[in-house]
């Protein structure tokens, strides 16, 4: 009898742990969705990348993150992986993404237009830089040309 009292104790506490685990972690994780190349409108050369995740109980995007280099940690041993998030969602309709910028970037907000991919990068309904839709692979290819670019400054 104390043998299946201990078998069947075990079972519900490692049914609540997976249970728990599956709630708080496994669905909670974020997974890349999209990355975003916008470019100024009026200046061409003036791009940014940029990588929108979601959670995976999610259909729309939770954080918006950028390069390494946003970061006041950069430098020369920074890996391309060290992507920093920039912003989280704030509001999520048919028409725009908003994103709150975190404390590490307080310029107030980023507006994603989603019918016409019009992105204000400062909260001041500017609507300056067009994106594009990329492949999520773009994006750490650009990441990772851009890092080295940048490394390569800081060693001179």
């Amino acid at each position: 009898m104390l043998r299946n009292f201990k078998k069947i104790f075990v079972f519900l506490i490692t049914a609540l742990s997976l249970y728990y685990w599956h709630q708080n972690y496994y669905l909670e994780e974020e997974l890349s969705m999209n990355s975003l190349k916008c470019s100024h409108a009026d200046f061409a050369e003036i791009n940014f990348w940029y990588l929108l995740k979601r959670k995976r109980k999610e259909h729309t995007p939770n954080s918006i993150h950028a390069g390494p280099w946003v970061s006041k940690r950069f430098s020369l041993v920074t890996k391309e992986t060290k992507i920093v998030e920039i912003g989280r969602i704030q509001e999520a309709s048919s028409d725009f993404l908003i994103f709150n910028m975190n404390e590490n970037h307080p310029s107030g907000k980023i507006s994603l237009n989603r019918k016409n991919l019009k992105l204000d990068r400062y909260g001041k309904n500017d609507f300056s830089y067009a994106c594009e839709i990329r492949n999520v692979g773009e994006f750490w290819l650009h990441i990772k040309q851009e890092l080295e670019k940048k490394k390569r400054r800081l060693k001179i």
